[in-house]
């Protein structure tokens, strides 16, 4: 997520309530890493992802900025996606930037899962889900 070009780190614990409790939807740390673990495959979307976390996400709002005053935009894999933003589906291995405000530099066209987890929290080895 970036707010007015600067990245911003999407909460630990979204979907959490413990290590016996949680969401098939769900993260362990700031990362980005988005985990799903669901019993049957499921169709999972940015707007599930943002009820579990309880922050706003509409088609014109994220968190407190809205549209028209504020722009809001979203990239997948470093391409404009005009899909609502509560529909963007959630696929294994996809860079999601959510853009508000001023756009970055750059906008990722992938996620670099190796430099951006914790290994002492995510594992590693789920960044084969990357390509990495």
């Amino acid at each position: 997520m970036f707010v007015n070009g600067k990245s911003e780190p999407v909460s630990a614990s979204i979907g959490r309530e413990d290590d016996s409790f949680f969401s098939p939807l769900h993260t362990h740390a700031t990362s980005g890493m988005i985990h799903i673990e669901a019993p049957r495959d499921q169709r999972f979307t940015l707007g599930m992802l943002f009820t579990e976390w309880g922050v706003r996400l509409t088609r014109n709002c994220a968190g407190g900025y809205c549209r028209p005053g504020t722009h809001i935009s979203a990239y997948i894999d470093g391409h404009r996606t005009s899909d609502a933003l509560p529909d963007i589906v959630l696929r294994k291995g996809e860079e999601i930037a959510l853009v508000i405000g001023h756009p970055p530099s750059h906008i990722p066209s992938h996620w670099n899962c190796r430099a951006k987890i914790n290994p002492a929290i995510e594992n590693p080895a789920q960044c084969a889900d990357f390509s990495q």
